[in-house]
């Protein structure tokens, strides 16, 4: 009985049956294709293998009729780690070397030992769980317990412990000079001799020797894994399979960060006090700024006695930052507004606005969102954000035509003003709570939106 622990989670709503199986596929598999090497022509096999990377049987492909397991081994050759297969037969071989003398140690019996060796080439091992998978408690790991054991073979090759045990001291001399630095790896009780130890002890220090994340990318990867759960997959928009280092690092980010959602605070002032409202001055130039790609964001706006206005921007890190820096650089004032930027779109809205807080060269003040969920239900859930089973090009197809889909935060929808207007003497509160974050802690959490985010639209942003 041996326990695997895994450093990602396998994946809520896994059937245990069928994980059970994949992994025991994936045993086989790893047997099977050490057991060649103590073939007939094994230790030939085992060269060409080790100088070129040529998988066993491959010279004769080209004549012969390849089966199925051999195109699927072919096609993952490139994910094989030779210096991980070199342990591999070494233990496989310490194993075989155990069942040919297991008669003589009085472990077994001589037909007995003769068939579990001969299951053991074949790559034949009973592989089940003894409970169902559980979480580790090591970093949203899990945790499996399996028994392994030995499957004899029902046809057994005559004098099979004599030739296999030949092999092996063919295939060890060649070991011995090729694989001699990566063999003092192993650990000192598997380099110190192996004969008192029974051949399940050292089956069961093979199975749990094998690169276990290799074969649960694998199987996660192609056989069920839920790339819509899976929030690592969304965010990146790609498997986490295929690179699982970069996925567990993400993982890792995703789950240090405070929040998704991050907010800052803007104080602005104007030079044409007693014109228009600040609503009817600077809507449009809100609702450009939270529209604009690579920059998109909520905004929450009320007004004091001063006649200034407050600003609190709503967005993911990288987004948030772009937008505060966008309406800064709109709202100059006076004569270090850039000319263009004066006479055209925004800027030609934005003109006579200045920035009072924070001032200029200071560093603003940024806090982590405390609930995402009460932000999205402010924004978007008068009217907009309500159950929508359709997907995405869905959405964008009915946006295009009708005008925003249901569940979708619309342009006007993203810009939300307090209510009492000139009449408060102080900016309303903020709709909801936050919590300050350290300078570095909002920078990495730039730096790993900036990096992997694959979210272009605020859109998909929300649906995360």
């Amino acid at each position: 009985v041996i326990r695997i622990r895994f450093d990602r989670p396998i994946g809520p709503g896994f059937p245990a049956y069928e994980l059970e199986a994949c992994l025991a596929s994936f045993v086989e598999a790893e047997l099977r294709f050490a057991g060649q090497f103590f073939k007939e022509e094994g230790v030939m096999d085992y060269i060409a293998y080790r100088k070129n990377g040529v998988l066993p049987g491959a010279s004769s492909d080209a004549h012969n009729d390849v089966s199925e397991d051999q195109q699927q081994q072919q096609q993952q050759q490139h994910s094989r780690d030779t210096k991980q297969d070199v342990l591999l037969v070494s233990r496989v071989a310490a194993t075989l070397e155990a069942l040919c003398r297991a008669e003589f140690a009085g472990t077994m019996r001589g037909g007995e030992a003769d068939a579990k060796l001969q299951g053991l080439l074949d790559g034949g091992v009973d592989f089940r769980f003894v409970s169902p998978p559980e979480s580790s408690g090591f970093g949203g790991g899990s945790t499996i317990t399996v028994a392994v054991d030995f499957r004899p073979a029902l046809d057994v090759e005559d004098r099979i412990s004599d030739r296999v045990d030949g092999r092996i001291q063919s295939l060890r001399k060649v070991m011995a000079e090729m694989d001699k630095k990566l063999l003092q790896k192993l650990p000192a009780v598997e380099r110190q001799g192996n004969e008192d130890r029974h051949p399940c002890t050292l089956l069961a220090r093979v199975v749990s020797g094998l690169d276990w994340q290799r074969g649960l990318s694998r199987i996660t990867g192609r056989e069920g894994h839920d790339r819509v759960r899976c929030m690592t997959c969304r965010f990146l928009n790609d498997d986490c399979s295929t690179d699982v280092p970069r996925a567990q690092d993400v993982r890792h980010a995703l789950k240090r960060l405070p929040s998704f959602v991050f907010t800052t605070k803007l104080v602005l002032g104007r030079e044409d006090r007693g014109g228009r409202s600040w609503e009817a001055r600077v809507t449009s130039l809100l609702e450009g700024i939270a529209g604009t790609r690579g920059g998109e964001c909520f905004i929450y706006a009320s007004t004091d006695v001063g006649d200034r206005l407050h600003l609190m921007l709503y967005s993911q890190p990288e987004w948030l930052s772009a937008a505060a820096d966008r309406i800064c650089t709109y709202a100059q004032g006076g004569q270090s507004a850039p000319l263009l930027s004066s006479m055209v779109g925004l800027g030609r809205v934005a003109k006579g606005l200045q920035v009072i807080d924070p001032p200029v060269g200071a560093a603003r003040k940024i806090e982590a969102v405390s609930s995402v969920w009460s932000l999205l239900d402010y924004f978007l859930g008068d009217d907009g954000l309500v159950e929508n089973s359709s997907g995405c090009d869905a959405d964008r197809a009915m946006e295009s035509t009708t005008g925003p889909a249901p569940g979708i935060a619309p342009t006007g929808k993203r810009l939300r003003w307090a209510t009492g207007g000139s009449e408060r003497v102080k900016a309303a509160p903020a709709p909801v709570r936050s919590t300050p974050v350290l300078p570095k802690d909002y920078e990495a959490a730039r730096s790993l939106f900036r990096a992997y985010c694959a979210f272009e639209e605020l859109r998909d942003f929300v649906d995360f």
